[in-house]
């Protein structure tokens, strides 16, 4: 069995169109419901104090509205819901925008440790680092294998964008090459490249 990266075969076109375009400094937050909203909350608020000069985007995946089994998400479910109950900096933008579409507006993302769009941030180009604030409780299941990628809290995240930004360190895109490529792949066709390495006349090309 041979297993080959792929990443996302999802992003929209406009997407995929604007790829190598400039983005701006901004962060992105892709959050989910976890035990420890407290301090979820607290990493955004002290994110967007240090970064004042920045939009911090924060993506909530929003409870599933289940009436009439539709699936669809509910826009009334904002960082409210999760327990922000004084005014959060005024540079901090609850959005209920498409993810994808989304990631063309920062440079960096940060995402709780169960949510899987962390993958395809990394895709999109987005230097990304997964939120943990747990400690020792949750080892940040799938993520325990690259703990560069881990922050516990705001200071931690701090660090990492400035030393990047000072070019003290640099983000990790060898080890997250690993994880998924980097920019669009035609996944069809990867799939038959490694089903038939040496081509077949019998397959064509999409």
């Amino acid at each position: 069995m041979k297993i080959e990266v792929t990443g996302s075969y999802s992003f929209p076109e406009e997407v995929v169109d604007n790829w190598s375009a400039p983005r701006p400094r901004d962060i992105l937050m892709f959050l989910t419901v976890l035990p420890e909203n407290d301090e979820i909350l607290t990493f955004v608020r002290n994110m967007a104090r240090r970064f004042s000069d920045r939009n911090l985007y924060v993506r909530q995946k929003r409870r599933i509205d289940g009436s009439g089994f539709d699936e669809k998400e509910n826009p009334e479910f904002k960082l409210a819901a999760l327990g922000a109950a004084t005014p959060l900096p005024t540079n901090v933008i609850d959005t209920a925008e498409n993810s994808y579409r989304l990631m063309l507006k920062g440079s960096y993302a940060f995402c709780t440790r169960n949510t899987t769009i962390a993958v395809e941030a990394m895709q999109a180009g987005l230097m990304t680092f997964i939120v943990d604030p747990s400690g020792e409780r949750h080892p940040s299941g799938y993520w325990r294998n690259w703990p560069d990628l881990i922050v516990a809290n705001a200071d931690e995240a701090v660090k990492q964008i400035c030393d990047i930004e000072n070019h003290v360190s640099h983000y990790p895109w060898s080890e997250v090459s690993k994880l998924t490529v980097n920019g669009p792949k035609d996944v069809a066709n990867a799939i038959r490249r490694a089903a038939w390495p040496k081509g077949n006349p019998q397959i064509r090309n999409i």
